[in-house]
């Protein structure tokens, strides 16, 4: 799961790494989510794939720029949850091998997470997912 952050009342945070630790989710004023600026140099034939993959992974567009007449240089802010899995995979399948991706930190952020489980609390039927994609 990855470690997140989540403030609860009285101004207290906890460092949260399995879903089991969350506390009651009424005591939770907010949940952080640690978040990467990916950088991602493809050719411009790819452009539209590749600003599709990282928005469907939650990403938020920084500003981007031509490398030469045939690349472009794209910049996004991206859950670090989301690019671990298989990102770079999926990055690569789309522009035929083309693209380079490179990360960095960019810290804590605020972030709309929920625990899933079943009806039992056991670990590994556990995890944390983003809620505009559990009400779908």
């Amino acid at each position: 799961m990855g470690a997140k952050t989540i403030k609860q009342f009285k101004g207290e945070e906890a460092i949260i790494t399995n879903p089991l630790q969350l506390p009651d989710p009424n005591n939770i004023v907010e949940y952080y989510e640690p978040f990467v600026i990916g950088t991602i140099i493809t050719p411009v034939e790819y452009i539209g794939a590749v600003n599709t993959l990282c928005v469907d992974r939650r990403g938020t567009p920084r500003p981007s720029s031509a490398v030469d007449e045939r690349m472009m240089m794209l910049q996004y802010i991206l859950p670090l949850s989301e690019v671990v899995v298989d990102f770079h995979d999926t990055l690569k399948g789309l522009t035929s091998g083309f693209a380079s991706f490179d990360y960095q930190d960019y810290g804590f952020h605020p972030s709309s997470l929920v625990r899933v489980s079943n009806k039992e609390k056991i670990l590994v039927q556990s995890n944390l997912g983003q809620q505009q994609y559990l009400e779908k």
